[in-house]
């Protein structure tokens, strides 16, 4: 793969040593990709605060990658032989997180480097930090990819055997990304989706609307949000959505954000002010959709590496099954098809608002707040001993990229059994749209389900409405239930049998620009009681949670602050200093 940058409207390709590149919202995103779910460590050893190893841990459950394996089970890697690009504010190259023996070469290739194989400054040769900021670029990219050089520090990335190329700027548009997307449909690139949410509907802005990009808003983190958690839980959990966080539609009726991942109050690498050469490992918390960007760009890496790798087949290491070509559709579409919805978006409330008076809007699955919600690892992983999952096409057993022609259509068919749900989700990267075009969809695929042997349609995209096909966006998602299958066809020769035979169509509905159409799909039937999985955190892997799913997490949390000591216990109770909450940058 190639990586990019964008500087000043301009995408430019880097060399081809690159597996995956960023691209940044101004001081906002991040790409990347590669690796098998095992191991994040956001906080640990930043703190001797319990409240924050608690944080630490509960983000890992969060996202479903603490109870998937440890990498001493397997021997996983967490990023190994990827190069991730990053464009943002600057890179504090003498923080023990990206810290390396050899010299600071900028404008050179070194893949051999221990951590930043490349730095382009493109604008300047420092990360933007002053007094009131952490420096963006450091902090984003710690999340990402920080591993201690010294090996005295916990390391902080998702993927910290990830190598990094980055790319310093100040600002930047990307009106041609979906046309270099197009172009180079194995790049994957992970933006911010901005912190303008308080403002309403309608805060995404360029390059977030791109539709061939991930798109990532803001959940609360982890175990609620530090010192906040235990004052107010009934809203105050990690089933919010942040206030701040950009809401859709885009301009023309999209849906974004894609996802959403913790976004508020993450500890990562804290850089010095410009000019400075003193060797550091502090670390400080920041907040924003930036901070909840680079969390879904590790978990794209360890997806990635998953399917290199030949996990995905029977579970084990194995090489002779891994994929050569991943396109970035399929990494968007395990990526949103892992997704849990989240239940509410926190209205804007001053910091010291009491609890009682602090507000929010109930969400649906999917919608313009959250989009497909929370990823969740262990919603598609699988190791040896354990049933697989999910099944997606392409694979290495079947590598060439499915596609579909102008009124054309593609069948996958699925058997459904009592009490389980089947879910399906599409992404294909479409072609660019004219920017003067009221509707950026150039090729529209349908995604539907039918009982074999029916003469109708069971259930439509969840993105149609009124049972209309979807006419905007490039990712759908199907999902329906045995129960709802036996509603909609009310047959009495169904009403008899153990098994229901069901058929998923991808049609091209409209493919008459570069087509045929390519595209990935990925399928899932898991139980429909609610029922955790067997990896799973959430308690409803496949579906938003019940109101008995809320009790339960209202009685975990109670039972967390038992378990603090008085001084912890006091220090959660004081109203929290103002916390650093990045502006939605001008586009």
């Amino acid at each position: 793969m190639s990586s990019l940058a964008c500087v000043d409207d301009q995408v430019l390709p880097l060399p081809p040593l690159f597996k995956f590149s960023p691209l940044a919202r101004s001081l906002h995103a991040m790409y990347s990709t590669a690796s098998p779910a095992v191991h994040i460590a956001l906080v640990d050893g930043a703190s001797s605060s319990g409240v924050l190893a608690s944080l630490n841990a509960g983000l890992k459950n969060t996202m479903g990658i603490h109870n998937l394996v440890t990498f001493d089970d397997y021997g996983l890697f967490l990023g190994h032989g990827v190069v991730v690009g990053i464009s943002d504010s600057g890179l504090y190259m003498d923080h023990d997180q990206f810290d390396q023996p050899s010299p600071r070469e900028f404008g050179t290739i070194n893949p051999h480097a221990r951590k930043v194989v490349l730095y382009e400054p493109m604008a300047d040769r420092v990360d933007q930090s002053k007094s009131v900021t952490c420096g963006h670029g450091s902090h984003v990219s710690g999340i990402l990819a920080g591993s201690s050089w010294s090996q005295l520090h916990p390391d902080v990335g998702v993927a910290p055997q990830a190598k990094i190329a980055f790319a310093d700027i100040g600002s930047q548009q990307a009106q041609n990304l979906d046309e270099y997307l197009f172009n180079h449909p194995e790049i994957l690139v992970v933006i911010a989706a901005g912190n303008g949410g308080d403002d309403g509907v309608r805060t995404i802005s360029s390059p977030a609307g791109a539709k061939n990009v991930i798109t990532v808003g803001a959940s609360l983190t982890s175990a609620d949000s530090l010192l906040s958690k235990f004052r107010c839980p009934r809203v105050y959990n990690p089933q919010s959505v942040a206030s701040f966080s950009s809401q859709g539609p885009t301009s023309d009726g999209r849906m974004k954000p894609d996802l959403v991942a913790p976004g508020e109050v993450l500890w990562s690498a804290k850089s010095e002010a410009p000019g400075s050469t003193v060797k550091t490992s502090d670390v400080c918390p920041l907040q924003g959709t930036s901070q909840a960007t680079p969390v879904v760009a590790g978990m794209a890496v360890l997806m990635y590496e998953w399917l290199r790798d030949g996990w995905w087949h029977e579970g084990v290491y194995d090489t002779s099954v891994g994929m050569t070509y991943i396109p970035a559709s399929l990494i968007k579409a395990l990526l949103v098809h892992s997704s849990n919805g989240l239940v509410r978006r926190l209205d804007h409330n001053k910091v010291h608002q009491p609890c009682k008076a602090r507000t929010s809007v109930s969400l649906h699955y999917p919608d313009m707040s959250q989009g497909y919600g929370l990823p969740n690892m262990s919603n598609v992983a699988f190791f040896s001993g354990e049933d697989p999952i999910v099944k997606f096409w392409p694979n290495a057993l079947q590598p060439a990229t499915p596609s579909v022609a102008h009124r054309s259509q593609d069948s996958y068919p699925a058997t459904l059994t009592r009490h389980q749900v089947f879910r399906a989700t599409l992404v294909w990267t479409d072609p660019p749209g004219n920017l003067v075009a009221t509707r950026m969809l150039q090729n529209d695929l349908d995604l539907f389900v039918t009982v074999r042997g029916a003469p109708y349609i069971v259930v439509h995209s969840l993105t149609s409405s009124d049972e209309r096909n979807d006419r905007l966006n490039n990712v759908e998602m199907v999902q329906v239930s045995y129960e709802d299958v036996l509603r909609a066809v009310g047959s009495s020769e169904l009403q008899s049998r153990q098994a229901i035979e069901l058929e998923l169509h991808v049609k091209g509905a409209s493919v008459l620009i570069h087509g045929p159409q390519a595209y990935s799909v990925v399928t899932s039937i898991t139980p429909s009681t609610g029922a955790a999985s067997r990896r799973s955190s959430g308690k409803s892997p496949m579906n938003t949670l019940r109101a008995s799913d809320i009790e339960e997490l209202k009685r975990e949390i109670t039972l967390g602050e038992e378990k603090l000591t008085n001084s912890q216990r006091k220090a959660v109770r004081k109203p929290p200093a103002p916390l650093l909450q990045l502006p939605d940058p001008q586009e």
